[in-house]
C-alpha cells in the first residue's frame, strides 16, 4: 500500500505541479508588471471575491468535487441515471452562482466601504476589476462539478492540469495586451482562463458519454440523488465558506496597513501553495475515496489515516525548514526585479516567515477534516471553521497592532494550529480508541531543524565564496540557494531513509 501510496502521489502532483508551476510564474510576471503597487492591491482585492471563490469551491478537492464523486459514486446502476444527475447539479450551480454573481454587483458598494479605506482611485480600480471577473464566481460550482465527475471515472489529467490553462490566458493577455489595457489586462485574462477551464472540462468529460439528460418528471431515485448531493454539499460549503472569510478577516486588518501588504499577504501565500498545494492536494485527491472505502472498517481506517499523515509530515517538513532558514534570498531571486524592489522583497519576507509554520500546522487540519466526511459527518468540520473565525479576528486585531503584516502571517499559523489540535481531538472523541502515530514525526521535526540550519550556514559559506570571485550577482544568489536546498534535502531523506531502514 505505501508503494502504491508513492506512486499515486508523485503521478498526481507532477500534473498539479506543472499547474502550480506555471500559476507561480505567472505571478513572478505580475509582480514584475505591478510590483506591491495600489493596482496590484485592487486586482487582488477583487480576487478575494471572485478567484478565490472559484479556486475554494471549484478547485479540487472543493465541496463540489467531494459532494459529486461520493454521489455517483451512489449511482453505479446506470450511465443514463448518472447523466441526469449531472446534467441537473450543473444546472442547479450554475443558477444559484449566477444570482450569487447579480447580488455583488448590487452590493458591491457597501462591500468596498467595509474592508478598503475611503480612496477613490483604490475603490474605483477594485470595482472595475471586480465587474472583469465575474465569470469566476459564476462559473465555480460548475467547474467543482466537473472536476468531480471526471475524478469519478478516475481520470485526473485535466482536473489536475486545467489550472495551468488559467494561468497560460492571463500570462498571454499580459503580454500581448499589457499596453493596450494597462492594469485592466488582469481581470480580463482571468475571466478569459476560468471560461476555457469550463470549457475544457466538458470536453474532457464527454469521453465517457456524457450527455445532457433532463429528465421530466424527476422520478423519485433521482430526487434521491440530488437529495443526497446536497446534503453532502450544504454542510462542506458551509464549512469551506466559513473558513475563508477568515481570508476577508485578514484583509479588514491589512487594509489599513502599509500599501502593498495585502499584495504581500498574495505573495507570501503563493510561496506556501507551492510545496502545500502541490504534495498535500495530490495526495488528497485520493485520500477520500480510498478511506470512504473502510469507514467500516477500523485498523484499515486507521492504517490509511496514519500513512497519510505521516507520508505527507514527511514531505512537508524539509519544505518547512527550507522557507524558514532562506525565506529572504529566495524571494529576491524570484520576485526582485522590474516593481519589485528591495523593499518588496522586506515585506513579503515578513510574511513568509509568519507562514512558513502553516505548511505544518495546517496539515493535519485537512487530513483529519477529509476523514470526518467519509465518515459522512461535514458538520464538525463546519463547528470547527466557525469557531477558527473568532480565534483568527483575535489574533488579526492582536498580532497586526505589534507587528503589522508580518502579525497577519503568524495569526494564519496559530489559526490552523489550533483548527488541527480541536479536529484532531474530536476525530479521536467520536472513534473510540484510535490510535494515530504521532512519535514518529518527531525525529523528522528534530532532523528538520537540522537541516535549516544547515541550508542556512552552506548558503552563507557559498554566497561568501562566490562573492571573492565576482560571479554576477543574480547568477551568485541562484547557485547559492540551489547548493544550500540541495545540501539540506540530501541531509533530511538521507538521514530519515538511513534511520527507517536501521529500525525495521
Amino acid at each position: 500500500m505505501k508503494n502504491n501510496w508513492w506512486q499515486r502521489i508523485f503521478k498526481t502532483s507532477s500534473l498539479i505541479g506543472l499547474s502550480k508551476i506555471i500559476g507561480f510564474a505567472r505571478d513572478l510576471l505580475i509582480a514584475s508588471y505591478f510590483g506591491t503597487s495600489a493596482a496590484a492591491d485592487a486586482f487582488n482585492f477583487a480576487y478575494l471575491f471572485t478567484g478565490n471563490i472559484f479556486i475554494l469551491l471549484g478547485g479540487l478537492n472543493g465541496p463540489f468535487h467531494s459532494a459529486t464523486v461520493a454521489t455517483l459514486s451512489k449511482i453505479t446502476n446506470s450511465q443514463k441515471e448518472q447523466n441526469i444527475f449531472l446534467s441537473q447539479a450543473l444546472g442547479a450551480v450554475f443558477l444559484f452562482f449566477t444570482f450569487l454573481s447579480f447580488l455583488l454587483i448590487l452590493f458591491l458598494q457597501p462591500i468596498t466601504a467595509l474592508i478598503l479605506p475611503p480612496e477613490t482611485d483604490l475603490i474605483m480600480a477594485f470595482i472595475k476589476q471586480s465587474y472583469l471577473m465575474l465569470p469566476l464566481l459564476a462559473l465555480a460550482g460548475v467547474i467543482g462539478v466537473l472536476f468531480g465527475a471526471v475524478s469519478f471515472k478516475g481520470d485526473y489529467f485535466w482536473p489536475s492540469l486545467s489550472p495551468l490553462i488559467s494561468s497560460l490566458a492571463l500570462i498571454l493577455c499580459l503580454c500581448l495586451g499589457y499596453k493596450i489595457w494597462g492594469e485592466w489586462v488582469l481581470g480580463f485574462g482571468t475571466a478569459l482562463g476560468a471560461i476555457l477551464q469550463a470549457l475544457i472540462q466538458f470536453i474532457d468529460l464527454s469521453k465517457y458519454n456524457f450527455q445532457f439528460a433532463l429528465a421530466l418528471p424527476i422520478e423519485k431515485n433521482q430526487k434521491d440523488s440530488l437529495k443526497y448531493f446536497f446534503a453532502i454539499l450544504l454542510p462542506a460549503l458551509l464549512s469551506s465558506t466559513i473558513g475563508s472569510l477568515n481570508v476577508y478577516v485578514d484583509s479588514f486588518f491589512t487594509a489599513n496597513l502599509a500599501k502593498g501588504s495585502w499584495t504581500a499577504i498574495l505573495l507570501g501565500n503563493r510561496l506556501i501553495q507551492l510545496p502545500f498545494g502541490i504534495l498535500v492536494g495530490a495526495g488528497l485527491i485520493s485520500f477520500l475515496p480510498r478511506i470512504s472505502a473502510c469507514k467500516d472498517d477500523k485498523p484499515q481506517f486507521e492504517n490509511i489515516l496514519n500513512t497519510e499523515i505521516n507520508n505527507l509530515f514527511f514531505l512537508m517538513i524539509p519544505a518547512t525548514a527550507i522557507l524558514l532558514a532562506l525565506s529572504e534570498p529566495i524571494i529576491k531571486f524570484l520576485f526582485e526585479r522590474g516593481q519589485f524592489t528591495a523593499e518588496s522583497t522586506n515585506l513579503v519576507n515578513l510574511v513568509l516567515l509568519g507562514l512558513a509554520g502553516s505548511l505544518l500546522t495546517a496539515l493535519p487540519r485537512e487530513v483529519f477534516t477529509r476523514a470526518f466526511y467519509a465518515l459522512g459527518d461535514s458538520k464538525t468540520p463546519l463547528i470547527v471553521s466557525l469557531v477558527s473565525i473568532i480565534l483568527n479576528a483575535l489574533f488579526d486585531w492582536w498580532l497586526a497592532g505589534k507587528f503589522a503584516v508580518a502579525g497577519i502571517a503568524l495569526s494564519t499559523t496559530l489559526t490552523s494550529a489550533f483548527n488541527s489540535v480541536l479536529i484532531v481531538f474530536l476525530l479521536q472523541a467520536k472513534i473510540k480508541d484510535l490510535k494515530i502515530t504521532w512519535l514518529k514525526i518527531l525525529p523528522l521535526l528534530a532532523l528538520g531543524f537540522l537541516s535549516s540550519f544547515v541550508a542556512k550556514l552552506v548558503f552563507t559559506q557559498i554566497s561568501f565564496f562566490l562573492q571573492v570571485f565576482r560571479f554576477n550577482a543574480f547568477l551568485q544568489l541562484g547557485l547559492s540557494l540551489a547548493v544550500s536546498v540541495l545540501a539540506a534535502l540530501v541531509l533530511y531523506f538521507g538521514i530519515a531513509l538511513y534511520l527507517k531502514k536501521k529500525i525495521k
